[in-house]
């Protein structure tokens, strides 16, 4: 080992983040590799301690004792892992012994959350606790944002429901706000593990919108006020904090005078002469979304018109889904109405969640003829609800002149739709078959014969079953006579017993 300088306070500080946010089975197998011997080669440079650790192989360890979430190693285990931990132990045997720094009962903190403080309190110590659970890049979020907040809701074991149904909110709130500052520091490529970890988030707030027993009105406008600054202020589209509002919303601040007064605040910052265009857009969202809980429709549409130019259809999402909830259909079919010239010049995906919406309000309003209207009206986008309709419908000929205009042929086809239609409607299915035959045949092939083969098989069954064996007595003789110079073909058609 060489050590020319090593900051003592820094090593310290390390293994403290080590003892507090590492993981009791990583921590356990790092101590054990020190203890075996595995850690060899210990090189310090700077803030900077190379070594190479034995496991299965031999791993690179690079310790980082300014940004110990910066540490790296070279193993598959891509975060923080027993071969850093075993270093850590390696650079804290300088100073102390490293198991009982680690294994030793820890004096309690002397930080305490009351259920008496005040939401700022709470706040404050959230801040304090924060980093030795997120201070690096190479990290798992969603992980260590489930740590933090077992860890953190510990302390509201024997509070009473409504307090800890208000401190969990407080808890939600910094989540994100803390989310949002590492994707605003991050230059790596975490989105997906924002994502997760917003969407952990999510889950957290429904379950809260769920509760039964929540915190005053009172309580719950104060910490919904801080939201909407929230959404305001925010600067970066990797939190979109606009699907926690609506959330809130639509689900939890429900009642009409609290949403009366959020509309007013609303309006008031609206006619602010100095609001930046893109708090301007924000803003717009938000009061639609006021506008929509108050079943002012038509106001709501009118501040969405620029969204809907701008094809931003996800941005209805939420909309459509309460009112289908809602089984409010008349008021649903005024906003798919809206919606429908716009889908034309929207992705296909945007179009499916549009689309599942109109089959709900088609199923329940049993209107066959506007919604094959709509289906028609954007094929190809609408090609899986269109089928599906048609199924549905037992409109089994269209089915097939479909699928014959797009060039399936059955060997491409569900098994139990083909069954399906064969047991309620067989003639519809022949030309399909007669077109396999025709494509295979065109192949000109051993192996597409072998298909042409089993696709006449099929075909002598259903003429048998339709009692008309004459008219595939015709079609098979002339099928022969037409190929009759594909010597490899007219060789399976004798395997196939089709002719003698």
């Amino acid at each position: 080992m060489r050590y020319p300088e090593i900051n003592k306070n820094k090593v310290l500080h390390t293994a403290e983040t080590v003892r507090e946010a590492v993981d009791e089975v990583i921590l356990q197998r790092g101590l054990d590799y020190y203890q075996r011997g595995f850690v060899q080669s210990t090189v310090a440079r700077d803030n900077r301690i190379d070594a190479i650790v034995k496991g299965t192989r031999q791993y690179h360890v690079i310790l980082n004792l300014d940004q110990f979430f910066e540490s790296h190693c070279s193993c598959p285990y891509h975060v923080v892992c027993k071969h850093i931990v075993a270093t850590v132990c390696q650079v804290l045997s300088l100073l102390t012994d490293p198991e009982q720094f680690f294994l030793s009962s820890q004096e309690e903190s002397t930080v305490e959350l009351l259920e008496t403080d005040s939401p700022g309190r709470w706040m404050e110590i959230f801040e304090q606790a924060f980093p030795l659970y997120v201070s690096g890049l190479n990290y798992d979020l969603t992980y260590r944002y489930e740590k933090f907040f077992a860890d953190m809701e510990q302390h509201t074991e024997f509070w009473s429901k409504p307090q800890r149904f208000l401190y969990e909110l407080y808890l939600l709130l910094f989540g994100l706000q803390k989310l949002e500052d590492v994707s605003r520091r991050s230059t790596y490529g975490l989105d997906r593990q924002l994502k997760d970890a917003f969407h952990l988030h999510l889950n957290r707030l429904q379950y809260l919108t769920l509760t039964d027993d929540k915190a005053s009105p009172n309580q719950i406008k104060e910490w919904a006020s801080l939201l909407t600054f929230q959404v305001l202020a925010s600067d970066t589209a990797a939190i979109d904090w606009l699907v926690v509002y609506r959330q809130v919303w639509s689900h939890m601040m429900v009642d009409t005078e609290s949403t009366w007064e959020e509309k007013l605040k609303l309006e008031g910052l609206w006619s602010h002469p100095s609001l930046p265009l893109v708090q301007k857009r924000t803003l717009r969202l938000m009061l639609a979304h006021m506008e929509f809980m108050l079943g002012q429709d038509e106001s709501a549409r009118a501040l969405l018109e620029p969204v809907l130019e701008a094809n931003e259809l996800f941005q209805f999402h939420s909309y459509l889904s309460l009112m289908s909830h809602m089984e409010q259909w008349d008021r649903l079919y005024a906003w798919l109405h809206w919606l429908r010239p716009q889908l034309k010049y929207a992705e296909r995906f945007e179009v499916h969640m549009v689309l599942r919406y109109w089959a709900k309000w088609a199923e329940v309003q049993s209107t066959d003829e506007e919604w094959m209207d709509v289906l028609v009206s954007f094929l190809p986008s609408s090609t899986s609800f269109y089928v599906e309709h048609l199924l549905r419908t037992e409109q089994y000929r269209l089915w097939v002149d479909f699928h014959l205009a797009e060039g399936f042929i059955p060997p491409y086809i569900h098994k139990d739709i083909l069954k399906r239609i064969e047991a309620a409607h067989l003639p519809a299915l022949l030309p399909l078959y007669h077109r396999a035959v025709e494509q295979f045949i065109r192949e000109k092939n051993r192996k597409s014969y072998k298909q042409a083969v089993k696709m006449l098989k099929k075909l002598r069954t259903f003429y048998k079953k339709l009692k008309q064996v004459e008219r595939w007595n015709i079609f098979i003789l002339q099928l022969v006579d037409k190929h009759k110079r594909l010597r490899a073909l007219q060789e399976e058609l004798q395997k196939g017993k089709l002719i003698p």
